[in-house]
């Protein structure tokens, strides 16, 4: 999730689109948006690391301050909330309004469904949908990804 990002930063700084051009439907394909369930968030087997689409919070493990993984990760829905704005971003570069639209509304679907179901009373983030735990990674990356 974190290529359409790293090209939309590159983009910014380059104002050269011909990579985001030959990229853009490779990037799109690398999503996860085939598990977005019903409520608009990522739903999956977290499985580890280092598998294929496994989630990687807070590594290594001597880090992780117990940070609790479930099918509903709030930091991986985080990051895939942050490429889908980037993505959105890009198919505006690129002329493709309908993607953009698509993409932009999806975002937004992401971030609502992030702060209804995983932001707890006293500000901190769940972990995931499963558990009651906080752990920083859970916080801050929707912090800094400004869903918050």
């Amino acid at each position: 999730m974190q290529t359409p990002i790293l090209g939309w930063r590159d983009y910014l700084a380059t104002g050269d689109d011909a990579v985001l051009a030959k990229d853009f439907d490779g990037m799109m394909e690398r999503q996860l948006l085939a598990a977005i369930n019903a409520s608009g968030l990522v739903e999956k087997d977290p499985g580890q690391s280092s598998q294929v689409n496994g989630d990687l919070v807070d590594w290594p493990k001597a880090n992780l301050d117990g940070y609790v993984f479930t099918r509903v990760n709030t930091v991986i829905n985080t990051w895939q909330y942050e490429a889908l704005v980037a993505l959105a971003k890009i198919a505006q570069v690129l002329g493709k309004y309908a993607d953009r639209e698509r993409l932009t509304r999806q975002a937004q679907r992401m971030k609502d469904a992030i702060n209804a179901v995983l932001l707890k009373s006293d500000g901190a983030y769940r972990d995931g949908l499963e558990t009651e735990h906080s752990a920083q990674h859970g916080t801050d990356y929707p912090l800094a990804a400004g869903i918050t």
